[in-house]
């Protein structure tokens, strides 16, 4: 009887036994492994700050993932945005603000320290309310009858929060003829605290001025943005009103350092827009804080933050003529 015999080749007896001597390596983890910093441009207490809380609640919620917040306000979100860039780019650091630090702070401040294009845009939350606001009992239904008293009195104060807004606020002078003394406030919180006190005319606010609004304490006056406000859909926006810069549209926002890891983009992105959309947020960003909760995920968002850098462009060449 013939017998057949099959050799393996060296080469491979070799590698098969090289193979079977390194131990196995540990397998890789899934992001996130630790507890993930949230900076927010604003003080404790204001819209950016509660919208933070609220989605990141939600987060931990379905995912278990642990936030810890830290507020870092100042330059209207442009203190968080700098911090941010400092951080390492790990995705265990992540901002809460709006979207002017990162679109208008570069255009019309010197040397702020980043551009637009430094950052990753996670995903909206909610689009403003902005809009400007009196007290009831200063007796103006309207801005044009807000503007009418400054002409009678001279000049008029008004409570402002970011840059943005003081620059929207010379064109609204300019359009109107009048002077309004601009006494600058620290976030929405501030403006509030100015308007109730006595301490200022009119005021910016961003949403958070819903519950003096429905408390019959506060008028809105105008809308800042593209549409009326929720809480008084009747008011005209400051386009209808013959400015057509100041469609001052835009969103709370989580933004991230530019380099992050594609799967921390990706699974922080998704986990925002499930919390944005889950019924319990809901109600609280649309019912509670009389906002419209809204997630636009990273392209879309940051093509808004390049339209909002392109709008500062011009409002900047604006102010100059």
């Amino acid at each position: 009887m013939t017998r057949t015999f099959t050799f393996a080749a060296p080469a491979a007896l070799a590698a098969a036994s090289l193979l079977a001597l390194l131990p196995a390596g540990p397998a890789q983890a899934a992001w996130p492994e630790k507890p993930i910093t949230m900076l927010v441009g604003f003080k404790a207490g204001g819209g950016a700050d509660t919208l933070g809380r609220i989605v990141s609640k939600a987060i931990t919620a379905k995912h278990g993932w642990k936030f810890i917040i830290k507020n870092k306000s100042g330059a209207g979100g442009g203190v968080m945005a700098k911090a941010l860039l400092k951080e390492k780019k790990d995705g265990y650091t992540i901002g809460m603000a709006v979207v002017d630090p990162f679109a208008f702070n570069p255009v019309v401040k010197k040397n702020v320290g980043f551009t637009a294009d430094d950052f990753v845009y996670l995903g909206s939350i909610a689009k403003f309310q902005l809009g400007i606001l009196a007290m009831k009992e200063k007796g103006w239904n309207t801005l044009d009858d807000a503007m009418k008293a400054a002409k009678t009195k001279g000049s008029m104060s008004i409570g402002s929060m970011g840059l943005r807004l003081t620059m929207a606020t010379k064109l609204i002078a300019r359009h109107y003829g009048v002077n309004l003394k601009i006494v600058p406030a620290r976030g929405g919180r501030g403006v509030m605290n100015q308007l109730l006190g006595g301490h200022v005319d009119i005021g910016w606010g961003a949403g958070i001025q819903s519950r003096y609004v429905s408390a019959g304490k506060m008028v809105i006056l105008a809308s800042a943005i593209d549409e009326p406000l929720k809480q008084d859909p009747a008011k005209k926006t400051l386009v209808q009103l013959g400015m057509p810069l100041l469609d001052i549209s835009g969103f709370f926002i989580m933004a991230g350092p530019k380099g992050m890891p594609a799967e921390a983009v990706n699974k922080l992105s998704a986990a925002i827009g499930e919390a944005v959309a889950s019924p319990d947020v809901k109600k609280l960003v649309n019912e509670r804080m009389k906002l419209v909760a809204e997630f636009h995920g990273p392209d879309k968002l940051r093509a808004r933050v390049k339209s909002a850098e392109a709008a500062a462009r011009k409002i900047m060449e604006a102010l100059k003529k």
